[in-house]
């Protein structure tokens, strides 16, 4: 189905004359408005109960193989040197499992589920690329932030350590920067089986990208496409780069960053990119940063080209959990948005009961989790006419099946369409399709994930087959969420 996060499928209507001079509205939006739903929080799914889960982060999860795969940072100690890459495998998205890889030893043992270990592992994602040769199927990006005491390469303790040293020495933070550097870099990895993994030996580019980094291949286009975090304006951004080779890339360019409806001590931190299950829509879920309240919150942003992007509204989706929640540190979304087995959509995140600059000044164990964000399906958001409201869908070629929405309405509500063929430019005054008035449509109600719109007791659209389609609604309390023209025979969509 086709969501409705946007206005990309709404006709703008149009502004007519009469002869004598008169204006009128010609297939007008009016009383509708985007709305977004809050997700649901399930139970976690995995907490930081292992010894070397000392954090639980950056979350990669996709199905591959008939199973769900997830991939997650966990730090075991304070320098960038002890970072980790842990795996988890699960049959249902719900119950999960650490197989004992046996790669690599933790407190003298091999029996955990640690894939990766060393500066850097922990940041970034897991990608597939099908264009690739076996030995390179599976690929890590991330940030790996490198120290420099006068160009030797040092540990992040030892680079902290100089720094202080420094400053209490009389240093200004420009003579600082001539001693000691800390370098951002971007570094690869490559896997034939998501497990065994070697560490590229090139810098992919140079630039202080951290937080986690999203990558992509983009089958369509043949490139490799990420999703960084930039800075703008002295505060953190949303960037992009595009590149068909793996090992170079551009430094990315800054695509969003916070505007003037956020407040002024808001900041971008994670980006949460992934593409829309089944429909040619971008979807990011980005955490934004309160920096006074030292609090995250994650938004929706939407796009259809995935470089253009709109952050309609500012009610979070995922908002920072309350005292107690285990979630006080606000949740970051990972990669991807799934369809679970039940039929519901979601998002992994990994949260923690730590605010992010309490690490700064306090020495406590920190407690994480994963879990899941949920929707039911196609119900991210949707189109809502509190009262009545009414609008028309772009053109759109019919494929002779039936028109299908994905709608709620509450008590009273209803929707019911209309059929035009596509609509002329210049506009002029025209009627419904003969036999798919208002007047013919039978008022649909309730709560529905893929019901027929039907004309007379009739939903067959066969005889429009591949002719070019207006569609226009009108509701009374009531949410479309998703609609389609499915094809003749296809199987209704349903939780």
């Amino acid at each position: 189905m086709r969501p409705l996060l946007d206005y990309a499928d709404i006709y703008s209507g149009f502004a007519g004359y009469e002869p004598d001079g008169r204006a009128y509205h010609y297939h007008p939006p009016r009383g509708v408005r985007l709305i977004f739903n809050q997700a649901e929080r399930l139970a976690p799914v995995l907490a930081n109960e292992m010894p070397w889960e000392g954090g639980m982060s950056h979350v990669t999860v996709f199905r591959d193989g008939g199973k769900y795969r997830m991939w997650y940072g966990t730090q075991c100690g304070k320098g960038i040197d002890d970072q980790l890459l842990c795996y988890a495998e699960s049959e249902d998205g719900l119950s999960w499992t650490r197989p004992e890889l046996g790669l690599f030893e933790f407190n003298g043992s091999g029996r955990n589920n640690i894939c990766r270990r060393g500066p850097g592992v922990r940041t970034g994602c897991t990608l597939i690329d099908p264009s690739a040769p076996h030995a390179e199927r599976y690929k890590r990006i991330g940030h790996c932030p490198q120290w420099y005491d006068k160009g030797k390469e040092i540990t992040a303790e030892q680079g902290l350590r100089r720094w202080r040293e420094l400053g209490e020495a009389g240093y200004s933070r420009d003579e600082m920067r001539k001693e000691v550097q800390l370098i951002g870099t971007h570094r690869g990895a490559v896997s034939p089986n998501g497990l065994n993994w070697t560490a590229l030996e090139e810098i992919l580019f140079e630039m202080f990208c951290d937080t986690q980094t999203i990558c992509r291949y983009d089958g369509d286009r043949g490139t490799y496409v990420g999703f960084f975090r930039t800075h703008a304006n002295g505060r953190r951004a949303i960037g992009r780069a595009e590149t068909d080779d793996f090992r170079r890339w551009a430094k990315p360019e800054t695509i969003v960053v916070p505007d003037l409806e956020d407040g002024p001590s808001h900041s971008l931190y994670t980006n949460a990119y992934s593409p829309y299950p089944g429909a040619d829509i971008h979807l990011m879920f980005p955490a934004v940063f309160d920096q006074l309240n030292d609090k995250v919150d994650v938004f929706l942003a939407v796009s259809r080209d995935g470089i253009n992007w709109t952050r309609a509204g500012r009610t979070p989706v995922l908002a920072c959990g309350g005292s107690g929640s285990g979630e006080e540190g606000g949740p970051y979304v990972g990669t991807e948005l799934l369809v679970l087995e039940d039929g519901r959509m979601a998002v992994p995140y990994g949260a923690s009961d730590a605010r992010h600059n309490e690490g700064y000044y306090l020495d406590s164990d920190k407690r994480s989790h994963v879990a899941w964000a949920t929707w039911p399906r196609d119900r991210i958001g949707g189109l809502r006419a509190e009262d009545q409201g009414s609008f028309s869908l772009i053109g759109t070629l019919a494929e002779g099946g039936p028109l299908r929405l994905n709608y709620s309405t509450e008590r009273g509500g209803w929707i019911r369409a209309a059929l035009y063929k596509d609509l002329p430019y210049p506009p002029e005054k025209t009627e419904p399709l003969e036999r798919y008035d208002f007047a013919d449509c039978d008022p649909l109600a309730g709560d529905e994930f893929g019901r027929e719109v039907s004309w007379r007791g009739s939903a067959d659209l066969s005889g429009l087959g591949g002719t070019k389609i207006t569609v226009r609604f009108e509701m009374m309390r009531a949410t479309l969420h998703a609609w389609e023209f499915g094809r003749p025979g296809a199987d209704r969509q349903s939780t």
